[in-house]
């Protein structure tokens, strides 16, 4: 069973797809070896931000106890809870589970050229009046989204 364990941990560590399943099989199993763990950098990004179980709870909408839970690894957060704790601490959902030494994943500069911004006018413009208002109110979500 321990060869199981071990190389699952290895599949783990080598994709990039379905990794947070692969720890939670590999957690669920692990917890059963003693000094062999996986742990998360909760606690040490909540301290850095100064923020206390209490608040981090109200943020997630979960209990002070549950936070408690994530930070010692009794339990594993929700998928929308590793999304908003990756926003509030600017940090990679592998990163904040201990899984990559990586704090932060590089972002693209997306500038747009002349001709890039010309080809979009020109797609625009070649929409019916319904696809032109839902791609406004598509572009207003994103932008909505991005100041939050």
């Amino acid at each position: 069973m321990f060869d199981t364990v071990f190389i699952q941990v290895n599949i783990m560590f080598q994709t990039n797809l379905f990794r947070y399943n692969k720890y939670i099989f590999a957690d669920t199993i692990l917890k059963n070896y003693e000094g062999f763990e996986l742990p998360n950098k909760i606690k040490e990004l909540r301290i850095e931000k100064r923020i206390t179980q209490l608040q981090l709870s109200i943020y997630l909408n979960v209990t002070q106890e549950t936070i408690s839970a994530y930070e010692h690894d009794k339990h594993l957060p929700s998928l929308t809870a590793l999304m908003k704790m990756s926003e509030l601490f600017d940090a990679s959902m592998d990163y904040i589970m201990g899984l990559s030494p990586v704090r932060q994943i590089k972002t693209a500069d997306y500038t747009i050229d002349d001709e890039q911004r010309d080809f979009l006018v020109h797609c625009y413009r070649q929409l019916g009046s319904k696809n032109k208002a839902q791609l406004v109110a598509y572009a207003q979500g994103l932008l909505d989204s991005q100041k939050n």
